[in-house]
């Protein structure tokens, strides 16, 4: 009754808790987590007194991340395994194995250092315009993508990231029900972003389906876990209304089991 009545109340979720990551570093977006999770639990037992759970703490909980999200509730969970309070996960387009255009991320600063340096020594204040470049650039990505290229989350989801390849030998919690979303994109905004990561893989825009896809050499205890893997087409940067509408039945799914 709660994930079917159209009611705005029950339908998107009274009780929908999100954590803002803003490509910060994970650990603060984590931290962000571990408060939002018991408040959560809290408004829910209190608002319904469901039958059967004597304390707020009993409340299930399903997680969801998308992109970078993705990656830091998977993070997340290889740090509290014996969480019992999840019950579902779901995962939509995460970059577990890095995105290439986040290696655009050291773009802004190069262009910056690149044109203080030249102006000093040469002389030649048009060497200036390559600073203002650097200056330029994160701030329209920021404005028109939502990707802000300063931050660290950026720099952790490098393929070659130090974060990647540690996160890579964490375990994941073998009690909870996963489904992951892997999203591909035929739209021209998709090609031209292929276009520019100098690479033609199958992907939705922005991370490759071989990034997107879990499996033993991204999650060590794989074999163990209970997970299904399906198949979306959604653009990276889609609308969230549009990118939420295709993984709805999958999360209402999580949330009545």
């Amino acid at each position: 009754a709660l994930v079917g009545s159209t009611h705005p109340r029950y339908g998107e979720g009274k009780f929908w808790a999100q954590a803002k990551n803003d490509s910060g570093p994970p650990g603060r977006v984590i931290s962000e987590i571990d408060r939002l999770l018991p408040e959560l639990q809290k408004n829910f037992f209190e608002t319904f007194k469901p039958r059967g759970v004597s304390e707020a703490s009993q409340v299930k909980v399903v997680l969801y991340g998308r992109s970078y999200g993705a990656v830091l509730v998977r993070d997340y969970l290889s740090r509290h395994t014996t969480d019992n309070a999840i019950s579902g996960v779901l995962m939509e387009a995460g970059p577990f194995k890095g995105a290439e255009i986040a290696n655009l991320a050291f773009l802004p600063n190069a262009l910056l250092w690149t044109g203080i340096g030249a102006t000093m020594a040469s002389g030649k204040p048009w060497y200036s315009l390559i600073s203002v470049a650097g200056l330029v650039v994160p701030f329209v990505m920021d404005r028109m993508y939502g990707l802000n290229l300063d931050a660290g989350g950026i720099y952790a989801l490098r393929p070659t990231s130090v974060y990647l390849r540690q996160l890579k030998h964490k375990p994941l919690p073998t009690h909870i029900t996963y489904v992951n979303v892997i999203q591909t994109s035929a739209d021209i905004p998709a090609a031209v972003l292929n276009w520019v990561r100098f690479n033609r893989s199958k992907s939705d825009g922005v991370v490759s389906v071989a990034s997107q896809r879990l499996g033993p050499e991204v999650v060590s205890n794989f074999e163990d876990i209970n997970i299904t893997q399906v198949n979306g087409q959604v653009f990276h940067w889609s609308i969230p209304e549009e990118s939420l509408a295709s993984i709805r039945p999958y999360l209402v799914k999580l949330l009545i089991n």
